[in-house]
């Protein structure tokens, strides 16, 4: 299988009130689970953020309608890095992120557009 030119990861665990993009050139780690053994708290992706590739999905969502937030503080939760970990093992490749948003999570047609908005 042929990895993507620009790799990037939704998650639904940012909880943000809109569909939000990263912006950040070095996103940290977020353990946002508890009741793990100690090791999984000192799991690292060490994956850089991609704000180009960023620039380009706000483009893409909002030419598709929607309305999108931003932020560059946020680092990769669990449905981040845990994912890629385990499928591409391809840490320090350039990713970009977004999150779903509690409304389009609730709204399937919403939430298909939004997946397809590329």
């Amino acid at each position: 299988m042929r990895e993507p030119a620009e790799p990037e990861a939704r998650s639904a665990h940012g909880e943000e009130p809109l569909p939000t993009v990263h912006h950040g050139r070095s996103p940290g780690m977020l353990y946002d689970y508890y009741g793990f053994p100690d090791e999984t708290y000192r799991l690292s992706w060490p994956a850089p953020g991609a704000p180009e590739v960023a620039r380009r999905v706000d483009e893409l969502l909002e030419s598709a309608g929607f309305t999108v937030g931003r932020e560059e503080k946020r680092g990769y939760d669990h449905g981040t890095f845990v994912p890629l970990m385990v499928a591409a093992g391809a840490a320090g490749r350039e990713l970009g992120r977004r999150d779903f948003s509690g409304e389009i999570m609730g709204v399937a047609v919403s939430g298909f557009s939004f997946g397809t908005a590329n």
